[in-house]
Parts: C-alpha cells; structure tokens; sequence
C-alpha cells in the first residue's frame, strides 16, 4: 500500500494526481465496455447450470479419476523437449521462427488442445465437464484481455489517489465493486466460483462438490502442462547456453 503524504500545492504532485485519475477513469471505461460483452457469456453459463441435468457423483469421480489415469499421457515429461534441439538441427525453417526458447512456448496451445480433446473424449459430455468448460473459457477470456490485472492496477490506482492525493475514491470504488459483483469475481478480478454457482441458483452441496471437483480435476491438468512448458523453456535455455544459433 501506498505511503501517506499529505496533500501539498507542488505542481509535480497536481499533475501526478491528475494524470492517476485519468488512468483510474480509463480502466473503469474499459471494464464497462468488457462487461457489456461478457456479461451475456456469463449468462449463458448460469443458463447451462440452471438447465442441466445433474449426473450421480459417482459417475463423475469416475471420470475424474479417468482424466487421472490419462495425466501421464497428456503432460510432457520436460526432457521430452531435449528434442527440439534435434529438430532445430535438421530444420531450417524452425531455426527461422524463433529460438529454442520461443519454439517451447509455442507448444503450449497445441497441448493444451490435445488434452481438452482428450478430456472431452473421456467426459463423453457430461453435463458437468460442459460447464466446466464454459467455466473455463470464461477465465481464459478474462486473462486474455488483462481483467484480472487491470482490476489490480485499479486498486493501486485509487489506493494512491487516496492516500497520496487526497481525492475521494468512493465513486470510483463503487463503481469497481458493482463491475465485480456484475461479473462474479472477486477482489482479484477472477471469476468465482462459489459467486457463480449461488447466483445460478445451485445451492446443493453435492452439486456444488460435483462441479468444483470436475473443474479442479480438469485445471490441475492445464496447470502441469503449462508448468512442464515453463521447465522445458528452463532446460532449454540451459542446454543451449554455449550455443547463440538457437
């Protein structure tokens, strides 16, 4: 959190000030216009929930415990990307795309495509997954546009302007919290989940279970692969040190 300092007349500090709040009104004009949009694609998530017809808990840990069995399969082992080294060699055109490092990240899409297709295979559509997945494509939405850390910068924002500048931030601090509550997250601008199943009206605890654990059970997945990816750009970067060609 910022430090205190009183209010003065220097014109560094005036211009500062001013300049905060313009950036302040910027971030909440473009959290307005996300809302606009994303607010119909949370919509037809709580629609889903409301409708759908709920499967026996047994019968979902039972595909959890399939996309379990499949993680193996689904996560690169990271001296899978030892690899990559050995095709750069023998590929000029990969050695134009990009270094090793780069060509690591780039197979981040690719595995996480190849792991949601295996996990719809597994799921076979059940209710539960398919929520999951629109759960899913709503954080990604969220993290693509910078959501969650423009709401942080928000908060910093008028954390200064309150403490430094001396202005009132409660409009604009109610106007943040109304975009929250609208949207269903929380205070980090990600959606919650607990938000989003109160406020669809799912309020069983078996249900709730259900959900939380099929959701968890496919993001424990997308996780180690992008941290597998993370510990391929390491290896990388490390066995082609002594090497600037890649």
């Amino acid at each position: 959190m910022a430090t205190y300092l009183p209010p003065g007349p220097g014109i560094v500090q005036a211009a500062l000030c001013e300049k905060m709040q313009y950036q302040a009104d910027a971030i909440l004009d473009m959290l307005d216009n996300f809302q606009d949009l994303f607010y119909h694609s949370l919509g037809y998530l709580k629609d889903f929930l409301k409708t759908m017809s709920w499967s026996p808990p047994s019968e979902v840990i039972d595909k959890i415990n399939q996309i379990d069995n499949k993680a193996a399969d689904l996560i690169p082992d990271v001296t899978d990307f030892d690899r990559l080294i050995d095709m750069l060699n023998s590929c000029a055109f990969l050695q134009k795309t990009g270094d090793a490092s780069t060509l690591v990240r780039q197979t981040t899409g690719p595995f996480l495509d190849n792991a949601a297709t295996a996990i719809d295979g597994i799921t076979e559509s059940m209710p539960e997954f398919d929520a999951v997945s629109l759960f899913n494509e709503l954080t990604s939405h969220i993290k693509t546009k910078k959501i969650d850390t423009s709401v942080l910068d928000l908060q910093d924002a008028l954390a200064c302007l309150y403490h430094i500048c001396g202005v009132d931030i409660q409009s604009r601090l109610d106007h943040l919290n109304s975009f929250l509550s609208s949207c269903n997250m929380n205070g980090s601008g990600e959606l919650d989940v607990d938000q989003v199943l109160y406020s669809s009206g799912i309020t069983d605890p078996a249900k709730q279970a259900a959900f939380k654990k099929a959701k968890t059970a496919v993001k424990n997945i997308y996780n180690s692969i992008e941290d597998k990816i993370l510990d391929g750009v390491e290896r990388i970067n490390i066995l082609t040190e002594d090497n600037p060609l890649y």
